[in-house]
């Protein structure tokens, strides 16, 4: 048995670091430039490259023997440290603006590009690879080591985007690559050598530090929403921050048809805001008696006001204009909230100042469910609008602002009068959404004329329309409805349903208001009757299914013409074009390879279909019970990103302590482990689940304790399954090594991008109870073989 050194095993875990770094990086930059469904590529490219990296590894045995092995790793480690800012700013550096979704070009260049990142990853897999097959006796030992490092590379993703640009973390990759190259090379190199790679790793972090002032590597196109093109430029940018949150972008001032200055921001280069110019004059804020959105503050406009996402503050000013007596004021980006109190102040009146006015940097239903107050008004104005804070285009991610249990928890914080504005898109059924989750919770809850406790106002017909719902905790007044029927007849509004007659000519009369009522006004079972054959699913969203924006039924997922919303309408086609992708280059960079050889055929291996299956199983049922876990502890956690790093850094530092105490572990007892693996996450999913909710007042710190303590023993154990496989498949033949790496890291692949598919339509629950399927049908493949008792490998 040969220990590889302390330099060795630390150098592994460098590399782990470096490779978690870049894939949460990539995830933060293609939500700007590029969609929400590119998330899943940057964690397929890490196992595409890993395990293209295997197999190569494994069809060159020769190469890795004696000292040569440190010298290839480190060679490697050099790659990956040049190519890193190269490739993502190749990346950066190409334009789609002129391409629309239809161009072959932006498909060519796309799969261009995901080739070579995916040889970012492959140049990290071979490190990792190299050293697994050198100190293959030791695997537990090393993966604890990879993995510890690769969970603290997911925590180091939070810490710098703080301080720098996603574009810098590029130079960090590139660091932490030089610095393992010298960890590998530093015993044989000689002293030039070693001092080279020192001023290279130096080099890197001082690029890094300067990148956002130099604009070494800098955002040149951002996503569009637009139907002319793919991305689009930003050419009018005075200000731009990055954190965890997002990317915040801030554009020069502009005057509307009316005169009023704003400036326009943006969070991933969409879900826009507004700073608007004030100069503390009130009667200068008189057009905020005027919106739709406002309506609400009609009603109670000297109330106590809870504000959720106030973003640039249109809302805390309307609110002040009116004459509430207090405003509490709730922002999840602490970018935003730094602006408004801080750079930005004084350009929109201090308004942050005023002492009716509390700002929280917290996300919104969280503070709510926590909050021990009651508003006589809650507001959410076109929150978590199409582009999503870290996850790109909504209509694949989820949004746990409009859920039945968010619902729940506005309505719980409601005076006995108290109303919830919601403003959402008219066009494309957001509102009707909301309306009809409103109505159920209202039904379920025994209120007898739930139609009454529901008003809708939409603005002037246009492209953009939105409709301001407003959802009353009691039924709604006559004078009520006279005063925002006379809201809509001043300022050209329609009234798409009221409690009460209306005039005509205030009054919806279109077919989609028409349908509208239709539902408002029906039973719960003739609601369901209409809505079962209508062109979308508007049923509630929840949060087991919290995809809010995803309204497509699964027998239409093909239908081109479904929807004509300029961001979603792009999703699919991507997805499948993406997907297809990794399916080729799976098969090209893995399987054709391996099956072209044959020094390493496993045709004549006895019961190889088994240990093939044992490791696709394993390979999907972690993708799927780490997945459904980000999306699931997302609505606990209040964002994406907290909860991606939050439940990589559990899984991961959890598996590597697993996988390291596996050498101690008989291969005898793995049944068990797999048994235990299907119980406790069949707990979690049936049991633990459901009362995560009920701990949503508790502060972000507390929350990310209770989510590490839920993801440790799943980690532990869920670490356990590969090394114990690679022990179990050696005794049948080495050979079934590389086949093992292969299998596990291409079904991961599909698993990434089929989990979507499953969430969306079946639900988080359903889709980690299918990953402890996975692991429960590995129990009774390594029962049946027999074949758990050592003997010397093949």
């Amino acid at each position: 048995m040969t220990d590889p050194r302390t330099s060795t095993v630390f150098g592994v875990g460098m590399i782990a670091f470096a490779t978690l770094l870049l894939e949460v990086d990539l995830t933060r930059i293609f939500a700007v430039t590029l969609w929400y469904y590119f998330g899943f590529v940057a964690i397929s490219l890490a196992l595409l490259g890993t395990g293209a990296a295997g197999v190569l590894c494994y069809l060159n045995p020769g190469r890795w023997t004696g000292t040569y092995h440190l010298r290839y790793m480190g060679a490697f480690s050099v790659a990956l440290a040049l190519l890193a800012p190269l490739v993502v700013g190749m990346h950066l550096a190409s334009d789609f603006s002129a391409y629309t979704l239809h161009h072959g070009w932006f498909f060519a260049v796309l799969a261009f590009q995901m080739i070579w990142f995916s040889t970012l990853f492959f140049c990290a897999g071979m490190v990792i690879s190299i050293a697994l097959f050198r100190y293959r006796d030791r695997i537990g030992r090393l993966y604890f080591y990879d993995l510890v490092g690769a969970s603290l590379g997911s925590l180091a993703v939070i810490a710098l985007l703080y301080h720098v640009s996603a574009p810098a973390l590029a130079f960090a990759v590139s660091a932490a690559a030089f610095v393992a190259a010298l960890l590998f090379l530093g015993p044989t190199a000689k002293p030039a050598s070693r001092a080279a790679l020192a001023a290279f790793a130096v080099a890197a972090i001082v690029a890094g530090a300067l990148n956002d002032r130099l604009g070494l590597l800098a955002v040149g196109t951002v996503k569009s929403y637009e139907s002319v093109g793919i991305q689009s430029t930003e050419e009018s940018k005075v200000y731009e921050q990055w954190s965890p949150v997002s990317r915040v972008a801030v554009f020069a001032p502009k005057s509307d048809q009316t005169g009023r200055e704003r400036m326009r921001v943006t969070n991933d280069a969409g879900a826009p805001t507004a700073l608007h110019r004030f100069d503390g004059d009130w009667a200068n804020a008189n057009w905020t008696l005027t919106a739709p959105s406002n309506a609400g503050l009609h009603l109670r406009p000297r109330g106590d006001s809870l504000i959720v996402g106030s973003g640039g503050g249109m809302d805390v000013l309307s609110a002040l204009r009116f004459g509430n007596r207090s405003v509490t004021a709730v922002e999840i980006n602490p970018v935003i909230a730094g602006l408004v109190k801080g750079r930005y102040a004084d350009y929109i009146g201090r308004i942050f100042d005023d002492p009716r006015v509390a700002l929280h940097v917290r996300e919104g239903r969280n503070f709510a469910a926590g909050s021990p107050d009651q508003y006589d008004l809650i507001t959410i104005t076109m929150i978590d609008s199409w582009a999503g804070a870290a996850a790109g285009a909504y209509m694949f991610s989820e949004n746990t602002l409009y859920t039945y249990e968010a619902v729940r928890d506005y309505y719980s914080h409601l005076k006995d009068d108290g109303i919830l504005s919601i403003s959402r898109y008219y066009r494309w059924d957001e509102g009707l959404r909301i309306v009809n989750t409103y109505l159920s919770y209202l039904s379920e809850h025994g209120v007898a004329d739930p139609e009454s406790h529901i008003l809708v106002l939409v603005e002037q017909p246009r492209v953009y329309r939105r409709a301001t719902l407003l959802l009353r905790k009691g039924p709604f007044t006559t004078d009520e409805i006279r005063s925002v029927a006379a809201l809509a007849a001043e300022n050209g509004y329609a009234i798409v349903h009221a409690p009460f007659e209306v005039e005509p000519e205030v009054l919806e009369g279109r077919g989609q208001g028409t349908f509208f009522r239709r539902v408002v006004g029906a039973s719960p079972a003739e609601r369901e009757d209409l809505l079962a054959g209508y062109r979308r699913d508007v049923s509630p969203s929840t949060d087991d299914r919290p995809f809010f924006f995803f309204m497509d039924r699964l027998r239409d997922l093909w239908d081109p013409d479904l929807t004509d919303h300029p961001a979603r309408r792009l999703a699919l086609p991507i997805l499948y074009f993406v997907f297809m992708l990794f399916a080729v280059l799976a098969v090209l960079t893995v399987f054709v390879p391996l099956w072209m050889r044959p020094d390493v055929a496993i045709r004549s291996i006895p019961q190889r279909t088994r240990y093939l299956l044992y490791f696709a199983g394993i390979g999907i049922g972690f993708m799927l019970i780490e997945i459904s876990l980000i999306h699931r502890l997302t609505v606990y956690l209040g964002h994406p990103t907290y909860s991606f790093v939050v439940v990589l850094f559990s899984i991961l530092l959890a598996s590597g302590i697993g996988s390291l105490v596996s050498e101690r572990i008989p291969l005898a007892r793995l049944p068990a482990i797999l048994v235990a693996i299907v119980l406790l996450v069949a707990a979690t999913t049936l049991a633990v689940y459901d009362q995560l909710s009920t701990l949503m007042w508790l502060g972000l710190p507390q929350r990310v304790l209770v989510s590490v303590a839920l993801l440790l023993p799943i980690g532990l154990l869920l670490g356990m399954c590969f090394p114990l496989g690679i022990r179990w498949a050696r005794q049948a033949h080495d050979h079934l090594i590389p086949w093992a790496w292969a299998v596990n890291g291409v079904f991961s692949v599909f698993a990434a991008a089929a989990s979507l598919v499953v969430a969306i339509n079946f639900g988080l629950k359903a889709m980690m109870l299918a990953g402890a399927t996975c692991y429960l049908a590995n129990v009774l493949l390594v029962t049946r073989t027999g074949s758990l008792v050592p003997r010397a490998a093949g």
